[in-house]
């Protein structure tokens, strides 16, 4: 069980994605497969893309998904993937399927993914208390040194 915090995201602009496969035989009008691909606003954190998810790793297709999702963050946990584009096609990294979650406006990496939305947030929240206490220990550590270097 290990947590471990990639960062803080920014949402910097538009990724097209295809939103709509054809299936075999699906035509329009003019008797064309047609792919319909839009503008998708993105998460980006270390020169990698996140989108939010829903479900089991579905692409949350809604206008304003990112925003939404940083927003739902500060109460709860909120289901993220890592986008791959393969062939020109946008789709969820499936090695980090269920392991990536956006919790306070920061991306978390999980170590497994069969925890559910409750689980995750305890574990970051678990994390979070670890590195706080981290934290005031050198805060104390290091002003009890510069009490004794400055005497």
């Amino acid at each position: 069980m290990s947590v471990k915090c990639l960062g803080k995201p920014t949402i910097p602009r538009d990724l097209r994605i295809i939103s709509h496969i054809p299936e075999p035989g699906e035509q329009n009008f003019r008797g064309e497969r047609e792919y319909v691909i839009s503008p998708k606003k993105y998460l980006e954190l270390q020169g990698k893309r996140y989108l939010p998810l829903k479900g089991q790793g579905e692409i949350n297709n809604s206008e304003n998904a990112c925003v939404n999702a940083t927003r739902r963050s500060k109460r709860e946990s909120q289901l993220v993937g890592e986008i791959k584009s393969i062939g020109g096609i946008e789709k969820v990294n499936e090695s980090t399927l269920l392991r990536l979650w956006l919790y306070d406006g920061k991306i978390y990496e999980l170590d497994r993914n069969d925890y559910d939305k409750q689980q995750v947030k305890l574990l970051i929240l678990d994390f979070l208390d670890k590195e706080k206490g981290k934290f005031q220990k050198l805060k104390q550590k290091y002003e009890f040194k510069k009490g004794i270097d400055s005497g």
